[in-house]
C-alpha cells in the first residue's frame, strides 16, 4: 500500500492493490439538507466515522444534534454566494436535499436549482468531490424500475423526477468536479444495515432502504474514488 497526496483534498489517501483510494484521515464535509431526512442522517455517519461536518440547512437548526465536529449553517441550497462561503476549507461536499409534496409545490426546481449554485461555488472554491442523493427511476435507471414505479413518475412523481434528471445533469456534464450520484429505491426510516446493494448503470436493486443505509455510502463515496463520476443504484436493507 502506498500513500499519496490529492491536489484539491488535504489529507493523503492509501491506494491498495485494487487501485481503489480510501482517505486515510478525517475529512471536512460540507453537507446540503442536512437539518431532516437522509442529510440529517448523513451528518450522524460522518460523525461516527471521525469527519468534521459542517451542515447547511435553511433553519441551520443546531439544537438538532450538538457534537465538537459539528457545525450547522443557516443559508439557502441554491444560493451560490452562501455556498461559496460554506464552502470555505471544505474536502468534499454532499448533497442531500428532500423535500414533502407540499415543498415541491412551492420549489418545483430546488434540485436543479441548487446543482447550478453548487456547481458554481465548487469551481470558484477549487472543490472537487460531490456525492448527490437522486432517486432510483432517474434518467438510465427508468430501465431498471417496474411498473407501480413507472406509473408513479408518470403522475405524481413527475415534477421531482424530472428535476431530479436536470440535477443529475448538470453535475454529470461538470468537467472540473468528481461526482457520485446515488439513486435509492426507496427511502424508509430504520437503522444501518450494511447489507444493501449497489449497482451501476440500469441494473435492478431490491426495493426500499433505510436512510441510514444511504447515508452511510454516501459518507463512505466520499472516501474512495471507487464510485467516482458514476450513477449507482442502491437498495435492500
Amino acid at each position: 500500500m502506498r500513500l499519496v497526496w490529492h491536489s484539491q483534498i488535504a489529507s493523503y489517501m492509501s491506494v491498495g492493490e485494487t487501485g481503489k483510494t480510501v482517505y486515510t484521515n478525517s475529512m471536512k464535509l460540507l453537507v446540503i439538507g442536512a437539518s431532516r431526512g437522509t442529510g440529517f442522517e448523513v451528518v450522524k455517519a460522518a460523525l461516527a466515522v471521525g469527519h468534521i461536518v459542517t451542515a447547511l440547512s435553511r433553519s441551520g437548526s443546531d439544537a438538532l444534534l450538538a457534537d465538537p465536529n459539528l457545525t450547522w449553517v443557516q443559508a439557502d441550497a441554491t444560493d451560490r454566494k452562501q455556498l461559496i462561503k460554506a464552502m470555505h476549507d471544505q474536502h468534499a461536499v454532499i448533497v442531500a436535499l428532500g423535500m414533502s409534496m407540499a415543498q415541491i409545490k412551492q420549489q418545483p426546481t430546488l434540485f436543479s436549482d441548487s446543482a447550478t449554485a453548487t456547481i458554481e461555488a465548487m469551481r470558484q472554491t477549487q472543490l472537487r468531490k460531490v456525492v448527490v442523493l437522486s432517486a432510483y427511476g432517474t434518467n438510465e435507471s427508468y430501465d431498471a424500475t417496474n411498473v407501480l414505479i413507472r406509473m408513479m413518475i408518470a403522475s405524481i412523481l413527475k415534477v421531482p423526477f424530472k428535476d431530479h434528471a436536470l440535477q443529475e445533469n448538470y453535475f454529470r456534464d461538470e468537467e472540473s468536479i468528481d461526482w457520485v450520484i446515488v439513486r435509492p429505491s426507496g427511502l424508509r426510516p430504520g437503522r444501518l444495515s450494511r447489507t444493501y446493494k449497489v449497482r451501476t448503470a440500469s441494473t435492478k436493486v431490491p426495493l426500499m432502504i433505510s436512510r441510514a443505509s444511504v447515508a452511510d455510502f454516501m459518507v463512505h463515496a466520499c472516501e474512495t474514488n471507487e464510485y467516482d463520476n458514476q450513477a449507482v443504484s442502491i437498495g435492500g436493507s
